[in-house]
This record gives C-alpha cells, sequence and structure tokens, in this order.
C-alpha cells in the first residue's frame, strides 16, 4: 500500500512539473524529449530481457493510448490547470473497473461498485461547481485545427 501512496504523491509532482513544462513547450516537444529520456533510462534492463513481439505490439498499441491520453491531459491542463486535470483524471479506477468487467470478465466485487459510485458522485461535483472545466467541454473546432 505505501508503494501505491508513494506513486501517488510521484504522480501529482509529476502534474505540477508537467503544467509548468506545458507552459514552455508544445506537446510534441514533451513527448518526443520525454519519451527519449525515459528509453534511456529503461535501456540497460529492457535489453537484457528475450524479445516477445507479442509483448511488442501490446506495448505499442498501449503506448498509442497513452500517447492520446496525454494530449488530452496536456490540452485540459492547459484549459483548467493541473488541479482540476488531476482531479478529473483521477476518476480512470472507474473506468479500469468497466473495461476490466467488459474485456477480461473480471467479476466486480459489490464494494468497487460502490467506489465506483463515489468516483461519479466526487466527478459531478467538480463539473457542477467549476466553470473552467464545464467550458473546457467545449471545444471550438479551431482548437483542433490549431493543434494538428
Amino acid at each position: 500500500m505505501q508503494f501505491a501512496l508513494f506513486a501517488a504523491a510521484l504522480y501529482g509532482l509529476s502534474y505540477i512539473i508537467y503544467s509548468w513544462s506545458s507552459e514552455r513547450a508544445s506537446f510534441s516537444y514533451l513527448m518526443f524529449f520525454g519519451s527519449i529520456y525515459c528509453a534511456i533510462l529503461s535501456a540497460p534492463f529492457a535489453l537484457k530481457e528475450k524479445i516477445d513481439f507479442g509483448v511488442l505490439k501490446a506495448i505499442a498499441f498501449e503506448r498509442s493510448i497513452w500517447l492520446l491520453a496525454s494530449f488530452f491531459i496536456y490540452t485540459s491542463i492547459k484549459k483548467t490547470g493541473a488541479a482540476v486535470t488531476s482531479t478529473v483524471e483521477s476518476t480512470y479506477p472507474f473506468f479500469v473497473m468497466l473495461l476490466a468487467a467488459l474485456i477480461y470478465k473480471e467479476k466486480i466485487q459489490p464494494s468497487l461498485f460502490i467506489g465506483g459510485a463515489f468516483i461519479l458522485t466526487g466527478l459531478a461535483i467538480i463539473v457542477f461547481n467549476s466553470k473552467e472545466f464545464v467550458g473546457s467541454l467545449t471545444l471550438p473546432l479551431s482548437h483542433w485545427a490549431n493543434h494538428s
């Protein structure tokens, strides 16, 4: 449990750093150089493993999803700030639960449904009390055209 709490604290710090960086660099710049940095750090460990092409395909798919999610986080931080973005983004356990049940047919315990209800209730409180968040839900087409 302490490792998960430590990870949560580090993710919190990363949102603040990401917010600062996003004011100074484009999404493409952040993703490119961030990926190179991670590759350099992980290469000594990863290159000791036997290559499994099935796993590589899964990693490519997951990283594509991660890149798209990162773009949405980047855009949200620029529009609403790190605090609102991280709070809304932290509803992801609800989606993990839902997708695990749908894709992997995992049995979901009743306590997880209750937790999911709390997550959605928290999101509703944020949505109904944050003009910045509600305004960010309606992006004009010109916004997307400027980021292509």
